[in-house]
């Protein structure tokens, strides 16, 4: 089993389950009384809600997973992409980030952060380059850079993705502060809008799925 399957099942479950949703709403539409109208239009306003959600914790558990089979093949530090290196001192850029920024304790403990780095050459991480921030494309760019990794940050067709990300985090946002009825947003969006967007998502989590794969797989996170 590799290390991207477990990440990668758990969002095609997720996936899965909000298709059958999607399907549910399409089917219902026809013959919904007013009522039953809004009750869809909520049901797939909590669609775009958990598909943002999914997608959030993707990225989040494939980055970890990627970054803990590196660190599980005991590579020499030194050996690793400068990516790496920000990880394993991920700990002490904070220590001085947090640090006074004059004097001599600023002295004292950068000489400290210099010879734990000196001393501790162990591929040892604990962080991954994701801040919780809403997810849109410029995110994945900034993934792709970070770790160096081959090829276009999204798959092709790239302008629809772009858009695609954008869209949902607009809503996810909309919805999460109250700035638009769950209602009316979700009566607004139709059945094979909502269809299109989740396939566009889900081949956006399946590119990093892939790319990640092949990362390490090709040893490509280490230095050349």
């Amino acid at each position: 089993m590799s290390f991207v399957d477990s990440p990668w099942d758990s969002f095609t479950s997720k996936i899965d389950t909000l298709r059958s949703d999607q399907r549910r709403a399409d089917v219902n539409i026809l013959l919904a009384s007013e009522a039953e109208k809004r009750q869809l239009g909520r049901l797939k306003s909590s669609i775009l809600m958990w598909l943002y959600s999914s997608l959030e914790s993707f990225v989040r558990d494939i980055l970890t997973s990627m970054v803990e089979e590196v660190e599980s093949r005991n590579p020499q530090l030194l050996r690793l992409k400068p990516c790496f290196h920000a990880l394993c001192y991920n700990h002490i850029f904070k220590r001085i980030s947090d640090s006074p920024k004059t004097g001599n304790d600023m002295w004292q403990l950068r000489q400290e952060a210099s010879r734990e780095v000196l001393e501790n050459p162990t591929a040892s991480f604990d962080a991954i380059p994701f801040d919780g921030s809403i997810l849109r494309g410029g995110h994945f760019q900034h993934i792709w850079d970070y770790f160096e990794f081959e090829g276009h940050h999204l798959p092709p067709q790239r302008g629809s993705h772009e858009t695609a990300l954008q869209e949902l985090a607009d809503d996810r946002n909309d919805l999460a502060h109250g700035h638009r009825d769950p209602t009316r947003l979700g009566r607004q969006v139709t059945a094979s809008e909502l269809k299109r967007r989740i396939n566009l998502i889900e081949e956006v989590s399946e590119h990093l799925y892939l790319t990640a794969y092949q990362y390490v797989d090709e040893r490509n996170y280490l230095r050349t």
